[in-house]
């Protein structure tokens, strides 16, 4: 557990960070007054004593930063009856994470890291079927992920988190997609 600095009473065990230290992804535990207060603080302006930033006990040069709490969708737990008393354990994490972009054709996949590196395949394979314009064969599986990544269309982001990485697909060039599986196709890399 990672204690936040300007919040003692709230602990952390997981969370990811874009390109600019903003938080994507946040696991936060705590009794429910005290979640309930930090919540609050991040959702005004640090002039009204909100927080727009905070610290983690393990990244102390390097905040966390708070874009727009308004944007994070925000799930609740409750566990009764632990060696701490009754805690809250909230989620906050960004809108993309919970619902892929079919319109833009962008999703995200969130997963921890001690995950096996199949299951994460498999579970990037089905999200990047549900984004694509084309329909894609499970036997494509491998050649296609290579493909998309070998062109920036997957991004792993794993080296900005704690306990968590995620894989960012942006399919938003359907004309270049059709363009390199129609050239797969034709070579005999995707079998019919």
């Amino acid at each position: 557990m990672i204690k936040i600095l300007e919040h003692p009473d709230i602990m952390m065990d997981a969370f990811l960070v874009n390109g600019g230290d903003y938080l994507s992804f946040g696991s936060f535990w705590g009794r429910d007054t005290a979640v309930q207060h930090f919540l609050a603080r991040l959702s005004v302006s640090a002039s009204e004593g909100g927080l727009s930033e905070f610290t983690l006990d393990n990244r102390r040069d390097r905040p966390i930063r708070i874009a727009n709490s308004d944007a994070l969708t925000k799930m609740t737990g409750r566990v009764n009856q632990t060696v701490f008393g009754d805690l809250v354990h909230v989620w906050l994490m960004e809108k993309q994470l919970t619902k892929p972009d079919l319109v833009n054709r962008k999703a995200s996949l969130i997963y921890r890291q001690d995950e096996e590196a199949e299951q994460v395949q498999n579970k990037l394979w089905d999200l990047i079927k549900v984004v694509s314009h084309l329909p894609l064969l499970d036997a494509w599986q491998e050649p296609v992920i290579s493909l998309l990544h070998s062109r920036a269309k997957i991004l792993l982001d794993g080296g900005r988190g704690v306990g968590v990485s995620a894989y960012f697909i942006d399919l938003s060039d359907a004309e270049l997609l059709e363009e390199e599986l129609e050239t797969m196709i034709k070579s005999g890399q995707l079998a019919i």
